[in-house]
């Protein structure tokens, strides 16, 4: 068996075999401090979850792997079964319920093999807070294979111990050391695990007094690992994570990480394990990251925010090398990258979060067991944190948003970054350029019939409105020398004007709008338009993509309609120039609304029930500099039930 499956399957069905064996067993004594099999549901895993109790964990990792975990070790029983029968072994009492219970005996009171090496002559020790990372890196050994300390008695009752040689293929595996495996957990303890080559010792680290439970610490482990390996919770967690899961970036941004990070790649390609991220609890919230209030970047894995990097600027066709975050941080000039970043970052976030919170609110307020207390101290973590995070983000979105100061003086103002919306940006542009203003204005009503921005904005123009402005400021821009550049107006929102435009100009595309203005890129690449969306990933040629590219071509002719409607009440002005095309609308406006823009929710934490609607542009000029937030940080984002409070954490 052992040369089949791991080890440990092996360990699992070696504890059932000596459970079966019951007084003959060697084990028995050991056995009978266990919890039986007849009361395993007293061990508190999801394995034990009857299906209301699994609707605790709706929507949570945890789920997800309770599942994929229960298809392996069914697998697993199965394949043990067959190669017991093949050596005529009897099987009929190795049911699944005693392989269940004897893998869940190992997961939630094994340490890992790592200490056990033979060649441990010498006393060692180790602060079991640092066993997750002592465990992580045996996993990186590069030898095939490790030899251990095995010991067992001999018909004479002689205790024999003798080395024997493992494969390392899997890595570090679990075992058992009867009686230390029976204190509980306690994150505070102090205590020190020392290691020899015949012994393993436990030793406190503080005072107890006469009849005090005694704890071990099991080290820093997450509410999710807790769960799914011990059966128990701790509420606020001071180590609690969430488990941020990427599938495959897009090959351009794999390339580069591919440079950078190879360890998120295996031999098959994207590795789906090294791809995950883990968010940290609030408790980085004293945490800041030199002068800065951003608490949240330093706690976040530095490869986590490169890879989002990429991801932001793949979408804005940009090739640029990913800084260091101090220089992200610091650097005036690199704010759009970070509002890029954030947004994606927050994109990833948000709807894990909203399922969440949906399925906490379709459960009762209160729960009716300890597994489902349990699961409701972990899901109630999992929300705290992503909570905690986008909330930071919204943070660093509302410091962009301009004050009331600025709307009135835009001559006053030198903040590099703005938020704003569709009315503020054209109140600036009509004070800088009030000829164009009116001619673009006065363009638009010749289909919508009416010119209040307000009121357009109302009746659902505001993404077209964004759209054609950005053309239109792209082609004024372009043809500045001619009688169509209006150089009236006011100079600090020109100044505005022209920063914006100038920041446009050298993010987006500029070889592709290189096509545009020479009429070469339908030719080139008919489907860079629809590339340039991302509305659904190009490598699916199914119906999805047919469908989208479709509703894109009908409403690039809508806005086409618009473009000619306003020429032929104006031919001279910006509205009759040659540089209109589907393809400008799409790879520039189109681009810079669906990327630039967001929702006025989004700078709301509760989710902008009474905030006004409609969309806040992001506009950057590369002159100017950026006033970091300042605001408080309450890392106490959820608060946990008293039931889940009053859960006892023990196996």
């Amino acid at each position: 068996m052992a040369a089949v499956l791991p080890p440990e399957p092996v360990g699992w069905f070696f504890l059932v075999h000596e459970y079966l064996a019951s007084t003959a067993s060697f084990w028995k004594p050991y056995i009978d401090t266990l919890p039986a099999p007849s009361a395993a549901a007293q061990l508190g895993t999801p394995s034990y979850f009857q299906d209301e109790d699994l609707q605790w964990l709706g929507a949570t990792n945890v789920l997800a792997a309770h599942w994929q975990r229960t298809r392996a070790w069914q697998a697993y029983w199965q394949e043990g079964l067959k190669i017991l029968k093949h050596f005529d072994w009897p099987t009929g009492n190795y049911t699944w319920e005693l392989f269940q219970w004897a893998a869940t005996i190992f997961t939630s009171r094994s340490f890992t093999s790592q200490w056990l090496t033979s060649d441990a002559a010498e006393p060692s020790s180790t602060d079991p807070s640092q066993a997750f990372e002592n465990h992580s890196h045996a996993l990186n050994e590069t030898v095939d294979q490790k030899t251990y300390r095995a010991y067992y008695r001999t018909s004479e009752d002689q205790l024999v111990a003798e080395n024997v040689t493992l494969p390392l293929a899997n890595g570090p595996f679990q075992v058992l050391f009867p009686g230390l495996d029976s204190f509980n957990h306690d994150h505070s303890a102090e205590v020190n695990w020392s290691f020899a080559r015949d012994s393993f010792s436990v030793t406190l680290e503080e005072p107890k007094q006469q009849g005090e439970e005694v704890f071990n610490n099991y080290g820093r482990k997450a509410n999710e690992e807790l769960l799914m390996g011990y059966g128990f919770c701790i509420p606020r967690n001071p180590w609690d994570r969430f488990a941020l899961a990427f599938k495959p970036p897009p090959a351009p941004v794999q390339n580069k990480l591919r440079v950078t990070h190879p360890e998120l790649f295996g031999l098959d390609g994207w590795n789906s394990t090294a791809g995950t991220f883990y968010l940290p609890g609030p408790k980085y919230a004293a945490q800041r990251y030199h002068s800065h209030n951003f608490a949240f970047w330093s706690a976040l894995p530095p490869t986590l925010i490169e890879l989002v990097y990429h991801m932001a600027m793949q979408e804005r066709g940009r090739n640029v090398s990913f800084a260091n975050l101090e220089q992200y941080l610091r650097n005036n000039k690199a704010c759009p990258e970070m509002f890029a970043t954030s947004r994606n970052l927050l994109e990833q976030i948000q709807p894990m979060l909203d399922r969440l919170i949906l399925c906490r609110n379709s459960v009762p307020a209160k729960p009716k067991n300890k597994r489902q207390a349990n699961a409701q101290i972990y899901r109630d973590g999992q929300i705290c944190i992503l909570h905690t995070i986008t909330r930071e983000l919204r943070a660093f979105f509302r410091s962009a948003r301009p004050s009331s100061n600025v709307l009135r003086d835009p001559s006053e103002h030198a903040q590099c970054s703005l938020l704003l919306t569709l009315p503020e940006v054209l109140e600036i542009w009509h004070r800088a350029y009030p000829v164009a203003y009116s001619a673009f204005v006065t363009g638009l009503e010749q289909t919508a019939h009416a010119s209040d921005i307000y009121v357009l904005q109302q009746a659902g123009w505001e993404e077209d409105i964004w759209t054609l402005w950005l053309c239109w400021l792209l082609i004024v821009d372009t043809n500045s020398g001619s009688k169509t550049y209006d150089h009236n107006g006011e100079t600090g929102s020109k100044t505005l004007v022209r920063g914006w435009t100038d920041w446009l100009r050298s993010s987006y595309l500029p070889g592709i709008l290189d096509r545009v203005r020479y009429g070469a890129l339908s030719a080139a690449d008919p489907r860079t338009r629809f590339e340039a969306l991302r509305d659904v990933d190009l490598g699916n040629n199914g119906d999805v993509a047919i469908a989208a590219l479709s509703d894109l071509e009908d409403h690039l002719k809508d806005l086409m309609g618009i473009v000619r409607s306003a020429a032929a009440a104006a031919p001279h002005s910006p509205w009759g120039d040659a540089m209109w095309s589907e393809d400008l609308i799409a790879v520039w406006g189109l681009r810079i609304t669906k990327y630039e823009c967001i929702e006025r929710s989004f700078l709301h934490d509760d989710g902008g029930a009474n905030i006004e609607e409609g969309l806040l542009m992001y506009l950057h000029r590369m002159d100017g500099h950026h006033a970091w937030p300042e605001e408080a940080h309450n890392p106490d984002g959820v608060v946990i039930s008293e039931a889940a409070e009053a859960t006892q954490t023990l196996h």
